[in-house]
């Protein structure tokens, strides 16, 4: 094992054992050292309590003395941090049991609140998602986070998949484009999680066991806000939503072989708008573009399948099976 020492400093210790005592000057002369070396290998050893200094005179001590000073003082600061480890605790596990209670009763206290702070909501949110014993369905706009955020979510998510919960996330369908996400598809969906893509994702949405939800309030671009409800009425109604938006999604992998066959996902929820009978500008509205823009991706469409009219371009999309 490597000593702690110095050469110059376990030399001098060596060489004043040896003697009664020394001083600077005869240690410097007994080792042919100078005199700066001297003094810094003799404070090196007064650190560590293997000499001490007596009328300018060293003396050695011996390596078991000087550990037991050193480490007393270093056993007493770990007997103070114990301590004060165990009165932290006496003082909190005892509100655990009355917290976990009171969070039982919020649904009959509480069935609407604002969490102003989004430091706040974010910690909800990772309580909620650490209490999940069913289901977790999320909607998610943006184009997506940073590599670490995704790789962090995850592992939080793997863990929940390998109890058994179940994992649905609606996404915007930019972020196909979004590599942290298409990693985070590939780690996630052989484990059970489901991925679909919307062209328009106009709301941030957690759902926890269908017994609360988290909506983002979204006043502002940088409003960071949520509204959260556990109102049984309200979160169902939030549910059947989700269900009849989730059937009308993307899948967020495309088989590779099939792709130049399949319309885009914004061009097959315009064409489900026009098998529904919207007009242009309706369409527009919903998918929040242009009305020029939206009929260029008809025109698209119309040129894809070959049709000439909206009942052909429907009756051809229904017999290639995309309707």
């Amino acid at each position: 094992m490597r000593s702690m020492l110095t050469a110059n400093a376990l030399q001098v210790y060596e060489f004043i054992s040896a003697l009664p005592a020394a001083t600077v000057e005869s240690v410097a002369e007994g080792l042919a050292l100078r005199m700066r070396d001297a003094q810094e290998a003799l404070d090196e050893l007064m650190v560590l309590h293997l000499v001490q200094c007596v009328d300018d005179n060293y003396v050695s001590v011996s390596p078991e003395v000087a550990l037991a000073g050193l480490v007393d003082a270093q056993e007493r600061q770990i007997l103070d941090l114990q301590r004060e480890v165990a009165e932290r605790r006496a003082t909190m596990l005892p509100l655990v049991p009355k917290y976990l209670e009171a969070r039982a009763r919020v649904s009959d206290v509480s069935q609407f609140e604002i969490v102003e702070d989004a430091t706040a909501a974010q910690q909800l949110l990772l309580d909620l998602g650490r209490r999940v014993n069913k289901e977790v369905l999320m909607v998610v706009p943006g184009r997506g986070s940073t590599v670490e955020m995704h790789e962090e979510s995850d592992a939080k998510d793997l863990e929940l998949l390998e109890r058994g919960v179940i994992r649905k996330n609606l996404y915007h369908e930019r972020r196909r484009d979004h590599a942290a996400t298409r990693n985070s598809v590939i780690r996630l969906t052989p484990a059970g999680a489901e991925f679909r893509t919307l062209p328009v994702v106009p709301w941030r949405l957690f759902m926890f066991d269908r017994h609360a939800a988290i909506l983002s309030r979204g006043r502002e671009s940088d409003d960071g806000a949520a509204i959260v409800t556990r109102d049984a009425d309200l979160v169902r109604l939030l549910g059947a939503l989700f269900d009849a938006v989730w059937e009308f999604a993307d899948p967020f992998t495309v088989d590779d072989a099939t792709t130049e066959q399949q319309l885009s996902a914004t061009q097959r929820t315009i064409l489900r708008g026009l098998a529904s009978g919207l007009t242009d500008e309706a369409l527009a509205s919903r998918l929040g573009m242009s009305v020029r823009t939206c009929r260029r991706h008809i025109a698209q469409i119309f040129e894809l399948l070959g049709a000439d009219s909206r009942f052909q371009a429907g009756a051809l999309a229904a017999a290639k099976g995309w309707l």
